[in-house]
């Protein structure tokens, strides 16, 4: 009798056994990740940044079906990426690591830093009452001798908008300055495109195709702090970081609030595109870049990236888990964006299964107002760091 309840016993575990196996076996799929260093780390994290597992490359496991992020890294180097586990599809993924770059100082600390456009930084020197402007290698400082500047936005290599301490506008052309002959009370919404020139003026969006020439668009905007950034072809998208309020006083003094209307809203020319504009109804958008065929919107919103394509409307998120806002978002090509996030410069390649590549490492904060440029070469990343009273204080500059 007591043996056949050892062999009852022994029966039912590995009966257990098998069906649990079989069942992780047929709930789960495997997946294999690859990466070109022997000391890599592979980490498995879900959308909500929960670690589901760990281990040291080649990764291989089975895990259920879902959306999760994974990070390889080896010293300072890193890279991540995000796959969509189906039953039945295993997943396989190589992520290489990359060198991470070594910034390199360029300039001086200064006491304001602007970087207009991708073919020039300009910045005031600190206790100099003059423009200097710093090309990509071809020249050095050049000062502007003429009046007292506070910013530059460059239209090109040799045409530029100059606003002065007494917030008047401009026009630079390559060694001769002049009135600018119409207003920019809001340079900070100046949008460039090659020789266009996109701003915002007193709830107005004009293009133009060069700075003195007339408007071909006039289109007028219902926020209260808008914000532009020009495309291809005219096309605009034009918004808000945020809802405002618009206090003015009402009868009896009693002060009355409007909110504005934050909803991006996206123009090709003088018409605003409909569709496109209400598949961005949801999103409170940072900022936003235009791909170089002016196929697609890159924005950020929150702690994510989005890419919208302008034919479809369709919006695709760039899944993970920041710990702050991303910056900077810029085009290297049609498939490859760079930004900056955490103290560090990013590159995304835009496959079906995108990668993330760690750049570099960035000494302090990146300025607000200095974001990333690239040189027209696009061999090139520029920043400063804006921390005050501190050593890092400069402007760098990354080969790419």
């Amino acid at each position: 009798m007591r043996r056949k309840i050892i062999i009852f016993v022994i029966v039912a575990v590995v009966l257990v056994a098998i069906g649990f196996f079989a069942y992780n076996f047929f709930t789960t799929e495997q997946v294999n990740i690859k990466s070109n260093s022997q000391n890599a780390k592979v980490s498995i994290y879900t959308l909500q940044n929960q670690v589901v597992d760990s281990k040291n490359a080649p990764y291989s496991t089975r895990l259920k079906p879902g959306i999760y992020s994974v990070v390889v890294t080896d010293n300072q180097k890193e890279t991540r990426s995000i796959f969509t586990l189906k039953q039945g599809t295993p997943v396989d993924l190589t992520l290489d690591l990359v060198d991470v770059k070594s910034p390199k100082k360029i300039a001086p600390y200064s006491s304001k830093y602007i970087f207009a456009d991708e073919n020039f930084l300009n910045f005031i020197r600190k206790d100099v009452n003059q423009l200097d402007r710093l090309t990509f290698g071809e020249k050095y400082l050049k000062e502007l001798s003429q009046g007292s500047y506070s910013q530059a936005y460059w239209a090109n290599a040799d045409q530029a908008i100059l606003t002065d301490t007494a917030n008047k506008s401009h026009y630079y052309d390559f060694g001769t300055i002049s009135p600018l002959g119409y207003k920019i009370t809001n340079p900070g919404t100046i949008s460039f495109l090659g020789d266009s020139l996109a701003y915002i003026e007193q709830k107005v969006v004009y293009i133009r195709p060069t700075i003195t020439a007339a408007p071909v668009v006039e289109v007028p905007v219902r926020f209260l702090q808008p914000q532009l950034s020009l495309g291809p072809n005219n096309q605009f998208v034009v918004f808000e970081t945020g809802v405002f309020v618009d206090e003015t006083e009402g009868e009896e003094g009693q002060a009355q609030s409007e909110l504005s209307n934050a909803t991006p809203e996206i123009y090709s020319g003088n018409e605003r595109l409909q569709k496109q504009s209400d598949a961005l109804k949801n999103y409170v958008i940072d900022g936003a870049t235009w791909s170089p065929d002016g196929q697609k919107l890159a924005f950020s919103a929150g702690d994510g990236i989005y890419i919208m394509d302008i034919n479809t409307s369709s919006i695709r998120q760039l899944y993970l888990s920041y710990t702050t806002h991303p910056q900077s978002i810029k085009w290297l090509d049609e498939q490859t964006l760079i930004y900056f996030l955490d103290q560090g410069i990013w590159k995304i390649t835009l496959n079906e299964t995108p990668t993330w590549n760690l750049l570099a490492k960035v000494e302090g904060s990146l300025g607000w107002s200095a974001p990333l440029s690239l040189s027209p070469s696009k061999k090139e990343i520029y920043y400063s760091s804006d921390e005050l009273q501190s050593s890092n204080d400069a402007v760098y500059q990354i080969d790419l």
